[in-house]
C-alpha cells in the first residue's frame, strides 16, 4: 500500500511537525507501506522518499508577494493560477496513494493556494485524505485574519472527502466546535515519541521492549545481578504476586547468569524458576540470561543490552543479603533510575541517606510490595513515563492497530 505525507516542509527543516512526519514515515515504512513525503522545503535525502515541490512552501516567493493582499481579505488575480499549478504538480505525486496524510495545510493559512489545491484533490476522492491537525488558524487566540469567503472558509469547516485527525482531545473539541460537528467525527492520535532515540536503545533493546511487552506493564523492576544465594532473588519472586495485586501488570527482569565460581548456581537458577512457577508468576519473572536476541546472540553478553534494560525499567531492585560494594546501584544513579534495595550497610553507604528506598529483609513480602508501590507512585516522572509508553509509542500493539485501521491498513 502507498501512503503520501504532505506538509510545507520536511527534514532537515527543524520543527515539531517535521519530527512527527519523519517518525510517521518510518513507522509506515516498517509496516510495509511505500511512503512518499511531499513538501515545499527540505532535503530529498534526509528522510524517506521525499519529493520537493517548492510551491508548497509557506515561504514560496510568488505566494509571499500575494500575502499582503490576502491579509487584507483580497484574493489576488495570480492566486488561481498558482493554485492550479500546485494541484497539477501534486496530482502525479499523490496518484495511487491509498492514504494521503496532510499535516496542517487544511487548517492553517500559511499557503492558502496549496490549501485550496489540496481541497480540490481531496474532493476527487482518488485517495483517502487525512487532515492531521496540529494547529489551526481559527483556533489561535492571536489570529489576526478573521476573513470569510474563499479560500479562508476552507479552514473553517470540514473539507468534503477528508477525515480529520487531532493530536489531542483538547484540539479535537475545539476543532469540532469551530466546524460545528460532533467531536466523535474527529479521531485523536497523540504525537509519537521516538523511544529508541531518546532512550538510546540498541536494535536488540528495541526488540526486547516489544518482545516482553514492556510498554504494556504497570511496573517493571530490574535486578542486574548473577544468581547466588546472597543476591536474594527469591525475595523479588515472592513480592511479585503482591505487587500484581496492587498495581496490575508487573515484570521482574533479572540478568540472572549463574555465578561461574559457584557450581551450585545452575541448580539455584532452576530453583528460582520453579519458585516463580509455584508463585504463579513464571511468565512475569524474566531471566534474561536464558534469552537470545534475534541474531542468536545470548542476550546479556552485550553491555549495551543491559544498559537498555536499565532505561526501560521503572526501578532497580537489589534485595541482596550481603554485598561488598554495588556497581548496579552506581549505574542506576547515573541513569537517574529509582533504586529499591535492602537496608544493608553497604547500600546505605553507596546510595546515601534519602536517595533510595531501603527495605528490611525481615518484613513480609506484602509489606515490602506496599512500600515499593508507594515509593514509585510518589515519583511524578514514573507515572508520566508509563503514560507516554502507553499513548505515544506508535509501535505498541494497541496504537499500531488503531493507526493501521485509520489508514486502511491490513492489520
Amino acid at each position: 500500500m502507498k501512503a503520501a505525507i504532505v506538509h510545507y516542509s520536511c527534514p532537515p527543516v527543524i520543527g515539531g511537525v517535521e519530527i512527527v512526519m519523519d517518525l510517521q514515515a518510518r513507522f509506515l515504512a516498517r509496516e510495509g507501506f511505500e511512503v512518499t513525503i511531499v513538501a515545499g522545503r527540505g532535503d530529498q535525502t534526509a528522510t524517506i522518499g521525499a519529493a520537493i515541490v517548492p510551491e508548497l512552501s509557506s515561504e514560496y516567493p510568488p505566494y509571499a508577494k500575494m500575502e499582503p493582499q490576502l491579509r487584507e481579505g483580497l484574493v489576488p488575480d495570480e492566486f488561481s493560477a498558482l493554485k492550479d499549478r500546485i494541484r497539477e504538480k501534486l496530482r502525479p505525486l499523490l496518484a495511487g496513494a491509498h492514504s494521503c496524510i496532510v499535516h496542517n495545510l487544511l487548517t492553517m493559512h500559511l499557503n492558502l493556494a496549496a490549501t485550496a489545491a489540496l481541497a480540490e484533490l481531496a474532493a476527487e476522492k482518488a485517495s483517502h485524505y487525512l487532515a492531521w491537525t496540529h494547529d489551526a488558524t481559527y483556533l489561535d487566540p492571536d489570529c489576526t485574519i478573521p476573513h470569510y469567503g474563499y479560500p479562508w472558509d476552507i479552514l473553517r469547516g470540514p473539507v468534503p472527502g477528508v477525515a480529520y485527525v487531532a493530536i489531542s482531545d483538547f484540539r479535537r473539541k475545539n476543532l469540532a466546535r469551530l466546524f460545528g460537528v460532533r467531536a466523535s467525527r474527529i479521531t485523536v492520535v497523540p504525537n509519537p515519541v521516538d523511544l529508541p532515540f531518546w532512550l538510546a536503545l540498541s536494535e536488540t533493546g528495541r526488540w526486547l521492549h516489544q518482545e516482553l511487552r514492556l510498554w504494556d506493564q504497570d511496573l517493571v523492576l530490574f535486578t542486574p545481578t548473577r544468581v547466588s544465594r546472597t543476591k536474594n532473588i527469591d525475595l523479588g519472586i515472592d513480592i511479585l504476586p503482591e505487587l500484581k495485586k496492587l498495581v496490575g501488570k508487573v515484570k521482574l527482569l533479572v540478568t540472572g547468569a549463574p555465578d561461574p565460581h559457584a557450581p551450585e548456581a545452575i541448580a539455584q537458577l532452576e530453583g528460582l524458576r520453579r519458585r516463580a512457577k509455584e508463585r504463579g508468576v513464571a511468565r512475569d519473572v524474566i531471566f534474561l540470561s536464558k534469552m537470545t536476541s534475534p541474531d542468536g546472540t545470548p542476550l546479556t553478553r552485550s553491555r549495551e543490552v543491559v544498559r537498555d534494560v536499565y532505561t526501560l525499567a521503572d526501578a532497580v531492585f537489589l534485595p541482596s543479603r550481603y554485598e561488598g560494594a554495588s556497581l548496579p546501584l552506581l549505574e542506576a544513579g547515573l541513569l537517574r533510575l529509582p533504586a529499591i534495595c535492602s537496608d544493608i550497610e553497604v547500600f546505605q553507604e553507596v546510595a546515601g541517606k534519602g536517595n533510595a528506598l531501603f527495605v528490611s529483609l525481615k518484613e513480609r513480602p506484602e509489606v515490602i510490595a506496599g512500600k515499593i508501590v508507594e515509593f514509585v507512585r510518589s515519583i511524578p516522572t514514573a507515572g508520566l513515563y508509563r503514560r507516554v509508553l502507553r499513548d505515544s509509542v506508535w509501535e505498541t500493539t494497541t496504537n499500531k492497530r488503531s493507526l493501521l485501521r485509520l489508514l486502511g491498513g491490513r492489520r
